[in-house]
């Protein structure tokens, strides 16, 4: 745990819980050192909340610090340091869920750490300050004059012992600005408006001579003070990457946050508008059917969201969307059993034998079904989806991220313009990029053909893999709404090759024959069984999902690394090469007061990761934009 608090890692955080969840095993009720080893799991699965907001971790310190505190009898020299987390952990599920049981409770575990901790007692500022938030929090929710008070009057006693110097100060102050203006907003007591004033005038100066962004949860500079009011500033997000992931996520994005709140800012190599011919992103060669391939949370949950989103014609139009009957071949005889999504979906019924005969070697076909399903139009429905967030205000910057770090500012302005959030919808990027650089990130080679068939009204799915371990080649045929049908295809984990592979195509379409000898468009009377020489193919395509051993990656985390400023630092951008675009980050750092921003040696980004969906990224678009929504707005609301 003392290396995570250095270096921030991830690793060390889940490694000290397994090792505190083994200790735990050992020192049974009873033992004198349980309530320790409680106390330590459940600051290690808080801190992993506070990364990756999982509700397992919030609800499981909770039940541990409970434990702790009824082994922590009244009159132990550790109850109160066990009060304060609980009450912490009781704040944040109360931020979570907005439940006021929590945020009560939380109020009461401070106030009785508080008493454990009387004047002269060193932790006592910080458990003032804690209860002082609290309060004010649940005043916002009442408007109750006596929490408003007992808030600042909190704040000002946790404000003698940090004195000029302490790093606490600032935050301090800022709490205590909020509250005197409020009190004056409501009461029209002048004594606070010159008082918020004040405070705020001694927080912007010790910003300035710290140039480093204030930690506390209520930011209010001196310039947005006028009689009566305060504005806050726009928040800005910068969002790597224009797959579909990250297009859905500016849109939902800029549907969920005025223009006049957050500025969003789109930074990729590729995007829908010039880029779609490029083989360096997945989204413009994807099939887009949305047919469910796992059974399992949260995945379901994305694909059910986006489901009912790409059937709301208000939000997407009626002609980038075709709705179809989908024909399934499993080798599976109880593969109904697992479609979960056949009650939302509909018109499930089986498909009468016989069945296409399966491909010698591969596995036969056991069961086969019908239902409706849909496909997204691409690329047309790419491009929309870019026009529509610029319409909102979605900015688009061309380049290419080669560190977090090189969005620390937003890209593309010519004023240094600090990055709020970053949300890193990288794909196969985020295997390399400097301060994510996820191993598990892997891609899935899929190879396809595009052939004129507009007499095809179906789709059809064919789950008989090749025993060829390496071919990884199975059936879909999809067709588009223009009479183009493409059909597929491999599913090569591992194979980072965009070449189409001739013989390859030519299994494809032999099998495709086998299932849908409807494909062909020239008369078989004199030849007899279709042949590949009957069809009209148009283009050969190769495309890399952006798959990650253990599913997407869907949570928030703060990113800490060498500051890029920092003259002993070189920049990852200054390194390596920029291929097809210039680099995020070419702006010169400024100076304050004669002081050069980012002198701090480390660099802290709140990022929210968003990749690693393979196959499934349409369908699974709408409900991960969702939650990188709900992401971004609980880092906001630590502002």
């Amino acid at each position: 745990m003392e290396r995570y608090l250095q270096t921030n890692s991830r690793a060390d955080l889940d490694l000290s819980i397994v090792y505190n969840e083994e200790a735990l095993q050992l020192r049974a009720v009873g033992h004198p050192d349980r309530a320790q080893t409680l106390h330590e799991l459940a600051y290690g699965t808080l801190e992993r909340y506070r990364q990756c907001r999982s509700r397992a971790d919030l609800d499981l310190t909770i039940i541990q610090n409970e434990e702790a505190l009824q082994l922590r009898n009244v009159g132990h020299p550790d109850r109160a340091i066990t009060l304060l987390h609980l009450g912490f952990s009781m704040r944040h599920r109360y931020e979570a869920t907005k439940d006021r049981v929590d945020l009560d409770l939380s109020i009461k575990y401070f106030d009785e750490a508080l008493q454990l901790r009387p004047t002269g007692n060193p932790d006592r500022a910080v458990t003032l300050h804690s209860l002082a938030y609290s309060i004010l929090e649940r005043y916002l929710q009442s408007h109750d004059r006596a929490d408003l008070d007992l808030s600042i009057t909190h704040n000002e006693e946790a404000l003698k012992p940090r004195a000029v110097g302490h790093p606490g100060r600032a935050q301090t102050l800022h709490e205590l600005a909020y509250g005197t203006l409020e009190r004056y907003k409501r009461y029209k007591i002048r004594t606070d408006l010159d008082l918020s004033i004040v405070y705020n005038e001694e927080a912007l100066q010790l910003r300035i001579n710290h140039i480093s962004q204030p930690s506390s949860q209520r930011v209010i500079s001196t310039k947005m003070l006028d009689s009566s009011t305060s504005k806050a500033p726009v928040k800005q997000i910068v969002i790597i990457g224009s797959g579909v992931i990250g297009l859905t996520a500016a849109y939902e994005l800029s549907t969920h946050h005025a223009h006049s709140k957050a500025q969003i800012t789109v930074i990729a190599r590729d995007m829908p508008h010039g880029g779609l011919d490029s083989t360096g992103w997945a989204s413009p060669w994807a099939g887009a059917n949305w047919f469910p391939f796992v059974n399992r949370d949260p995945e379901n949950k994305w694909e059910k969201v986006s489901w009912r989103k790409f059937n709301d014609k208000s939000v997407v139009p009626e002609e980038l969307v075709v709705r179809m009957p989908t024909k399934f071949y499993s080798t599976r005889k109880d593969q109904a059993q697992d479609l979960w999504y056949h009650e939302e979906v509909g018109d499930l019924k089986p498909l009468p034998e016989p069945w296409p005969m399966s491909v010698p070697g591969s596995p036969p076909t056991a069961s086969a079904f019908e239902l409706t399903t849909l496909t997204v139009c691409v690329p047309q429905y790419l491009l929309w989806l870019q026009d529509e967030a610029t319409k909102r205000g979605v900015k688009f910057v061309k380049g290419w991220v080669g560190s977090v770090a090189d969005v620390e500012f937003v890209p593309g302005t010519e004023n240094q313009i600090r990055t709020d959030v970053v949300i890193n919808a990288s794909g196969l990027g985020a295997k390399q990029i400097i301060g994510v650089e996820d191993a598990l990130v892997f891609p899935i080679r899929g190879q396809t053909i595009l052939v004129r068939a507009p007499q095809i009204k179906w789709s059809l799915l064919g789950f008989s893999l090749y025993d060829n371990k390496l071919a990884k080649e199975t059936i879909y045929v999809i067709p588009r709404r223009n009479g183009d049908v493409i059909v597929g295809g491999t599913f090569q984990e591992g194979n980072w090759d965009v070449s189409p592979d001739p013989d390859t195509a030519r299994r494809i379409l032999e099998v495709a024959l086998n299932y849908c000898p409807e494909l062909v468009t020239r008369s078989t009377e004199a030849t007899g069984a279709p042949k590949i020489s009957d069809m009209t193919i148009l283009r050969h395509s190769v495309g890399l999902r952006p798959a990650r051993k253990g599913g997407a990656r869907v949570e928030r985390q703060i990113i800490t690394m060498p500051n890029p400023h920092d003259s002993s630092e070189l920049r990852w951008s200054d390194m390596a090469p920029v291929p097809n675009g210039l680099s995020a980050g070419q702006s010169t750092p400024i100076l304050i007061n004669g002081i050069r921003a980012g002198q701090d040696k480390e660099l802290k980004m709140r990022v929210v990761h968003a990749y690693g969906v393979g196959p499934a990224g349409y369908q699974m678009s709408w409900g991960i934009a969702e939650d990188v929504v709900k992401l971004v707005n609980e880092f906001f609301h630590e502002d």
